[in-house]
Protein backbone atom coordinates (compact mmCIF):
# COMPACT_ATOMS: atom_id res chain seq x y z
CA UNK A 1 0.00 0.00 0.00
CA UNK A 2 2.94 2.89 0.92
CA UNK A 3 4.39 1.53 -2.63
CA UNK A 4 1.42 2.94 -4.10
CA UNK A 5 1.05 6.16 -2.09
CA UNK A 6 4.60 6.46 -3.00
CA UNK A 7 4.09 6.20 -6.68
CA UNK A 8 1.21 8.14 -6.44
CA UNK A 9 2.97 11.05 -4.82
CA UNK A 10 5.97 10.57 -7.18
CA UNK A 11 3.68 10.83 -9.97
CA UNK A 12 3.81 7.08 -10.90
CA UNK A 13 7.98 7.05 -10.70
CA UNK A 14 8.77 5.84 -8.06
CA UNK A 15 12.76 6.96 -8.74
CA UNK A 16 13.89 3.52 -7.04
CA UNK A 17 12.50 1.03 -4.67
CA UNK A 18 10.44 2.48 -2.55
CA UNK A 19 10.59 1.79 1.24
CA UNK A 20 8.54 -1.24 2.65
CA UNK A 21 7.38 -0.78 5.98
CA UNK A 22 6.54 -3.71 8.25
CA UNK A 23 3.27 -4.01 8.81
CA UNK A 24 2.12 -2.57 11.86
CA UNK A 25 4.89 -0.01 11.36
CA UNK A 26 3.92 4.21 11.26
CA UNK A 27 5.05 5.39 7.13
CA UNK A 28 6.12 8.72 7.08
CA UNK A 29 5.79 10.15 3.60
CA UNK A 30 8.58 10.55 1.71
CA UNK A 31 10.18 13.30 -0.24
CA UNK A 32 9.00 15.37 -3.23
CA UNK A 33 10.66 15.61 -6.80
CA UNK A 34 10.72 19.28 -7.52
CA UNK A 35 8.55 18.37 -10.55
CA UNK A 36 6.07 17.70 -8.57
CA UNK A 37 1.91 18.77 -9.03
CA UNK A 38 0.17 21.12 -7.10
CA UNK A 39 -2.36 17.91 -5.61
CA UNK A 40 1.14 15.85 -4.97
CA UNK A 41 2.78 18.81 -3.25
CA UNK A 42 -0.57 19.31 -1.01
CA UNK A 43 -1.58 15.86 -0.40
CA UNK A 44 2.19 15.78 0.98
CA UNK A 45 2.40 18.36 2.90
CA UNK A 46 -0.91 17.11 4.61
CA UNK A 47 0.05 13.40 5.11
CA UNK A 48 3.10 15.43 6.62
CA UNK A 49 1.69 17.00 9.19
CA UNK A 50 -1.00 14.59 9.68
CA UNK A 51 1.96 12.03 10.51
CA UNK A 52 3.55 14.67 12.76
CA UNK A 53 0.45 14.92 14.97
CA UNK A 54 -0.46 11.03 14.71
CA UNK A 55 3.24 10.48 15.82
CA UNK A 56 3.24 12.74 18.73
CA UNK A 57 -0.36 11.66 19.59
CA UNK A 58 1.42 8.21 20.21
CA UNK A 59 4.93 9.09 21.60
CA UNK A 60 3.16 10.90 24.45
CA UNK A 61 1.03 8.28 25.46
CA UNK A 62 -2.01 10.02 24.44
CA UNK A 63 -5.06 7.32 25.71
CA UNK A 64 -6.53 4.87 22.88
CA UNK A 65 -9.72 6.41 23.31
CA UNK A 66 -8.35 9.97 22.26
CA UNK A 67 -6.52 8.78 19.27
CA UNK A 68 -10.02 6.87 18.22
CA UNK A 69 -11.53 10.10 18.27
CA UNK A 70 -8.82 12.22 16.55
CA UNK A 71 -8.47 9.66 13.88
CA UNK A 72 -12.24 9.59 13.25
CA UNK A 73 -12.49 13.29 13.01
CA UNK A 74 -9.40 12.95 10.86
CA UNK A 75 -11.37 10.37 8.33
CA UNK A 76 -14.09 12.57 8.37
CA UNK A 77 -12.44 15.77 7.26
CA UNK A 78 -10.35 14.35 4.62
CA UNK A 79 -13.08 11.88 3.31
CA UNK A 80 -13.24 12.51 -0.40
CA UNK A 81 -17.09 12.77 -0.55
CA UNK A 82 -16.78 15.55 1.91
CA UNK A 83 -13.96 17.46 -0.31
CA UNK A 84 -15.32 18.02 -3.57
CA UNK A 85 -13.54 20.76 -4.68
CA UNK A 86 -10.07 19.02 -4.13
CA UNK A 87 -10.89 15.13 -4.47
CA UNK A 88 -7.63 13.98 -5.35
CA UNK A 89 -6.25 15.58 -2.60
CA UNK A 90 -8.51 14.29 -0.28
CA UNK A 91 -8.57 10.87 -1.63
CA UNK A 92 -4.51 10.33 -1.40
CA UNK A 93 -4.86 12.26 2.54
CA UNK A 94 -7.93 9.71 3.36
CA UNK A 95 -5.64 7.12 1.74
CA UNK A 96 -2.82 7.58 3.50
CA UNK A 97 -4.55 8.13 7.35
CA UNK A 98 -6.18 5.06 7.04
CA UNK A 99 -3.02 3.30 6.48
CA UNK A 100 -1.99 4.75 9.74
CA UNK A 101 -4.76 2.91 11.66
CA UNK A 102 -3.34 -0.20 12.70
CA UNK A 103 -0.09 1.74 13.80
CA UNK A 104 -2.13 4.56 15.56
CA UNK A 105 -4.35 2.22 17.37
CA UNK A 106 -1.65 0.05 18.91
CA UNK A 107 -1.64 0.09 22.46
CA UNK A 108 1.24 1.71 24.09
Amino acid sequence: QYQEYYARMHGGRAGGPAPVAEPGAATKPGALESNTTWEQQSSHKMCTEIWSQMSKMVKDKIPLEDRKKSFKQLSLKWHPDKNVDNQEVAKSVFQFIQQQKEWFFAEI
